[in-house]
């Protein structure tokens, strides 16, 4: 008789994941549940670590472990078996960026993963490439002992990552993002596409991949475009299309879309006129410009059909997942690579932790409860201003006890409490790029495909200024003001009084909203305290003549003047409705010029003209 023995009981992904949680050591730190909403974490935990507890509920994981500010641990269960399932859950957890360890309990099996190595290709086994850390743990009672080197005190004190294994990280997802993005640039230019139309076309590529990610761009819509020709409906629905490298990218429509140029421009447009802002705008020139061969380039690499494909990781990109502030600073990346004189004017990469670092000691609940305006006199690509606004956000949900905030209530956040300048404009486009994915994070793909029309953020100068759509709060060099009458002006800056105004900025310790503050830093400058400084100063100097901030007013419009400044130009610098009042008061001032200029120019004899005696 023979005696079949039982199957071997498979012990619960839950049970290895919990032994992991206490028995190192990260229950008695600072383990977190994922969660959409505010509920388990305190409102502390939460303005400071909301959105990467949501972006963890988001992608399936069930806790997450930070150090200081900073999600380094994602402990997640699968329970499904098969490896398809595992390579779609690890490239998943591995688009969050900035966690570097995953702990994934699978029924009778816990591993640690690396997430700074390479996502995992179809057909490729997980544990490869480096990507598994440690022995595969079957019993609960096993984690101790086999895992030791993984306990709490080894990562919060830093001795774990001394280990020659975490020695590089190169391939994480944030850093092989930028990398694999420059290679996309850097095709571009090598095709003689100018750079100013190689960063829209990457600019756009990854919003419409960001949208398209998210669902908020579905099938429909980009059949509806295509509805304009045969041929384009043909692209979207032809199933007998040469196949994609990488079957995780086949049900994307945008690469179908850059196969056909016009089709690719038409997209542009409607996005433009659906979205509006500051983002989808195409210029007749750079459509021109712009050839099928370097959208041809594009799609290939996009997809990995290029001699590049080995080094490339868009198949496992998910921008849904990726957090906001690296698609913003991967838009930035490009804009110091041209040579030349202006290379150090583009906008700069700030460091996400630096920011958050420095806005949790700013931004503090007391200051947030003030409503404060956050603006950034160099706003470079937008980090600071996307981070606060998030941080705003965040304050909000805590305020309203995890209520997620309306539309009407994120717009009146990026209207009335977020401001930016800088001296270069494709730092302006940056920001409000940033500023536009923020703006989105928030929505669902429902609440905003009902009103997609996104606000205007860049300045611009219009015959009519809606409130509602024109919110004008990033500015190149400019600002707006209310001068007298009540009038609005604009006000330019240069790079010396930019430099200037930061310095200033930078020695202040209040948090009130106005640029210019009494030094109780409670109260606005008026224009009386301003005549009072000036009457000071002109006494400490030994100044004897009137000084007045008009009479500086009046200085500069006649040093402009004299240095050749069209009379136009000086009436918009001053902000005169009429050019008369300009002319009155600014022409004709220099007697000894105008004598001159008499004595050069009034001449009848046309020889004498010439400079020939008369």
């Amino acid at each position: 008789m023979v005696t079949l023995s039982a199957p071997e009981q498979l012990v619960p992904s839950e049970a290895l994941l919990e032994a992991a949680a206490t028995g190192l050591g990260f229950s008695q730190g600072e383990l977190l549940v994922a969660e959409a909403q505010l509920g388990n974490t305190t409102p502390d935990q939460w303005l400071e670590k909301g959105d990467w507890l949501a972006l963890a509920k988001y992608v399936g994981a069930e806790r997450v472990f930070f150090v200081d500010q900073n999600p380094v641990v994602v402990f997640a269960r699968l329970d499904d078996q098969s490896d398809n399932a595992l390579r779609v859950f690890y490239n998943r957890i591995w688009c969050m960026a900035r966690p570097q360890l995953l702990f994934l309990a699978r029924p009778g099996e816990l591993a640690i993963y690396d997430l700074g190595k390479a996502p995992i290709r179809p057909g490729e086994r997980a544990d490869d490439r480096g990507r598994l850390l440690s022995q595969k743990v079957k019993i609960a009672t096993e984690v101790q002992a086999k895992l030791s080197e993984f306990r709490r005190e080894e990562i919060e004190s830093g001795r774990l990552w001394e280990d020659s294994r975490f020695a590089r990280g190169a391939d994480r997802a944030d850093r092989a993002l930028i990398r694999d993005l420059r290679v996309v640039h850097e095709a571009l230019l090598a095709r003689r596409l100018k750079a100013k139309y190689a960063h829209a076309l990457i600019g756009r590529s990854i919003f419409v991949r960001y949208l398209e990610d998210r669902k908020v761009l579905v099938p429909e819509y980009f059949k509806k475009v295509a509805a304009q020709r045969k041929t384009w409906t043909k692209l979207l629905t032809d199933s007998e299309q040469r196949p994609f490298a990488q079957s995780d990218l086949a049900s994307l429509c945008y690469p179908r879309v850059l196969e056909d140029k016009d089709f690719t421009y038409a997209l542009f447009d409607q996005l433009a006129k659906d979205f509006n802002g500051d983002i989808f705008p195409v210029d007749e020139e750079e459509r021109q410009k712009v050839e099928p061969e370097h959208l041809a380039l594009l799609r290939g690499l996009l997809l990995g059909e290029t001699a590049e494909q080995q080094q490339l990781f868009f198949f496992a990109y998910r921008f849904d997942v990726i957090p906001i502030e690296l698609i913003s600073s991967i838009y930035e990346e490009f804009y110091n690579e041209e040579k030349g004189k202006d290379k150090n004017h583009g906008p700069h990469y700030t460091p996400s932790t630096l920011v958050e670092f420095i806005l949790a000691r700013s931004l503090t609940p007391e200051v947030l409860e003030r409503s404060p305006r956050v603006t950034d006199f160099a706003c470079g690509s937008g980090i600071f201003l996307v981070e606060s606004f998030r941080r705003i956000v965040r304050y909000q949900v805590r305020k309203q006890n995890g209520k997620r905030l309306s539309r009407s209530q994120l717009r009146k956040i990026v209207r009335d409490q977020i401001a930016g300048i800088d001296i270069n404009e494709e730092a302006v486009r940056v920001s409000a790029f940033s500023l536009y994915l923020a703006f989105l994070h928030y929505q669902e793909p429902r609440e905003i495909n009902e009103q997609r029309q996104l606000p205007n953020l860049k300045w611009a100068k219009r015959a009519h200024t809606n409130g509602e759509q024109h919110f004008d709060v990033l500015l190149r060099r400019e600002a707006k003001i209310i001068g007298k009458g009540k009038k609005e002006r604009t006000v330019f800056f240069t790079d010396r009084a930019l430099g200037w105004i930061k310095r200033y900025l930078e020695s202040r310790t209040d948090d009130y909203p106005a640029l210019f503050v009494c030094r109780n830093g409670r109260t606005r400058l008026k224009r009386d305290d301003l005549w009072r400084y000036f009457e000071r100063h002109r006494r400490l100097v030994g100044i004897n003549k009137k000084v007045t901030p008009h009479i500086l007013r009046h200085t500069a419009a006649t040093q402009l003047l004299f240095n050749g400044c069209p009379i136009g130009h000086i009436k918009e610098i001053l902000g005169h409705e009429r050019l008369e009042t300009t002319c009155r008061y600014y022409l004709g001032l220099d007697r000894r010029a105008a004598k001159a200029a008499h004595q050069k120019y009034l001449r009848y004899d046309v020889q004498a003209a010439a400079g020939e005696p008369a």
